[in-house]
């Protein structure tokens, strides 16, 4: 039973007969809305006009029989019901018409099937149709899916829970080189997943959570390995996993460029390195000039001065000259100070704990913040690179300080440990943000400054800080640089 009149079409060219069809189908329950055709120009039209839910045809008509209505309904829809009636039709005609696509033919005299054979072939052409238009659905997804899969700039494989290929898209052909038809002999996972990959596929089985398997590789087909970048998900049907989706991305370009830039950022490392032992040892030359030729001019033009004093008669010159006296004096004791600030002495002659000693004697004295130093042991001696590099780690830590934090007490620890030595600076200023910029790029850069003098080494340095809560500097710098000295006393029982 249809919820809206059946469009039936009859082809019969005796009116009676159509009429007889007709009320026997109403009387079995079918509301129908049917049309007689006689000729095939009829029947032409009418097909143009459908669709048609069944066509009902006399055998044999004036000019034409069935099988010639057949081929004309079925070029315009071949999912239509086509029901042959017929008194007088042998068997052999019968089975040709079943043959070449009739649903069933009905004897004239046997009526009382029409009705039944009706709703039966309506439902199955219903049937045909929604099957058909699911494959077709299925084909254009599947079109669909090859299309995204043929575009996407990754690989995919489909693998079952033997390790069979079930699937493998075109850029994954193009990035190992293997063909689906290479794969599908033997195991898949044995010619292209190395025993570790095999080990954690099994796992995604076994827990059916998808994996990130990071940087990996992949087996070419020319045995080279690529290297790839690889994410597994296992298939489950029901509660079961019954395979595995794995998606890659070739990183080799990627790997590439990683090591073009930690080769650019290394050779920047030792540019860094190499300019600040140039400015060290400039400081270092200049601070030598400074005190042993203008330091003993000085000092010779002072002793001459002294001989002119006792010499002179004038009152008002023996007062000129004090005063001159008290310049040079006053030029000594500058040119010890820039002298110092350059390259203390006391690091070269006593060692870094007397250079400590010495600066942070001279920060507290302009700043008025108390500060603590603390050796581990209090007698060691260390390779020239890492005394140097301490003494100015601490000396722009004792800088900014000064500059910025406002503190009133601060604290200096160093100590050797493990073959390292370790260096401790902390304040209890005003702190800051990490990783904010500084208004003042002094102070950024001198930051940056003692990380490449720290990463010169071989070493690390790392800050800790809050506003509010004070700044705290740790550095890590190994003592293998040149030769692993470790304290001076020890170094006397060698």
């Amino acid at each position: 039973m249809s919820e809206r009149p059946l469009r039936l079409l009859l082809i019969e060219d005796n009116p009676d007969d159509a009429d007889l069809l007709l009320i026997r189908l109403a009387d079995e329950g079918h509301d129908l809305d049917a049309r007689r055709v006689e000729t095939l120009d009829d029947l032409d039209r009418a097909l143009a006009e459908g669709p048609w839910a069944a066509v009902i045809c006399d055998y044999s008509l004036p000019g034409f029989e069935a099988p010639e209505a057949l081929a004309r309904v079925r070029a315009a829809d071949p999912e239509c019901p086509f029901l042959v009636i017929s008194g007088h039709v042998d068997e052999e005609n019968a089975v040709s018409l079943l043959r070449a696509g009739a649903q069933d033919f009905i004897s004239k005299n046997r009526l009382a099937r029409l009705g039944p054979a009706l709703s039966r072939e309506l439902y199955e052409a219903r049937e045909r149709r929604e099957r058909r238009a699911a494959e077709q659905s299925l084909r254009e997804n599947e079109q669909l899916l090859a299309r995204i899969t043929r575009t996407i700039a990754e690989g995919l494989l489909v693998i079952d829970g033997n390790g069979r290929l079930l699937f493998m898209n075109s850029e994954a052909v193009r990035l190992l080189g293997w063909r689906p038809d290479e794969l599908m002999i033997g195991s898949v996972c044995a010619r292209l997943f190395p025993e570790d990959l095999r080990q954690a596929f099994r796992d995604v089985l076994d827990e059916i959570a998808p994996r990130h398997m990071g940087r990996t590789r992949l087996v070419r087909q020319d045995g080279s390995l690529c290297p790839v970048s690889l994410v597994v998900s296992a298939l489950v049907e029901g509660e079961q996993a019954r395979g595995l989706v794995i998606a890659f991305q070739d990183i080799t370009r990627q790997l590439a460029d990683e090591a073009a830039l930690s080769e650019s950022r290394a050779q920047l490392r030792a540019l860094s390195a190499f300019l600040l032992d140039v400015r060290e040892k400039e400081q270092t030359r200049i601070a030598r000039e400074l005190h042993d030729e203008l330091g003993q001019l000085l000092t010779a033009m002072k002793f001459d001065l002294s001989w002119l004093e006792t010499r002179l008669e004038d009152e008002r010159m023996r007062v000129r000259a004090e005063r001159v006296r008290g310049l040079i004096d006053m030029a000594v004791d500058g040119m010890r100070r820039i002298a110092s600030d350059l390259r203390p002495g006391l690091l070269d002659d006593l060692g870094l704990g007397a250079a400590l000693e010495w600066l942070i004697e001279g920060f507290s004295e302009r700043c008025g913040t108390q500060c603590v130093l603390e050796m581990a042991p209090d007698d060691f001696e260390l390779p020239e690179p890492v005394a140097t590099a301490a003494y100015r780690i601490v000396q722009e830590c004792l800088s900014n300080i000064e500059r910025h934090a406002q503190a009133t007490q601060c604290r200096v620890r160093v100590e050797i440990e493990e073959h390292q030595l370790r260096i401790e600076v902390g304040d209890d200023g005003q702190g800051m943000t990490p990783g904010a910029p500084h208004d003042d790029k002094r102070c950024h850069y001198g930051l940056l400054g003692m990380r490449e003098r720290a990463f010169a080494l071989g070493g690390e340095l790392q800050i800790d800080s809050a506003p509010g809560q004070g700044t705290r500097l740790y550095a890590r710098l190994p003592l293998s640089v040149l030769d692993r000295h470790l304290t001076h006393k020890e170094k006397k029982t060698a």
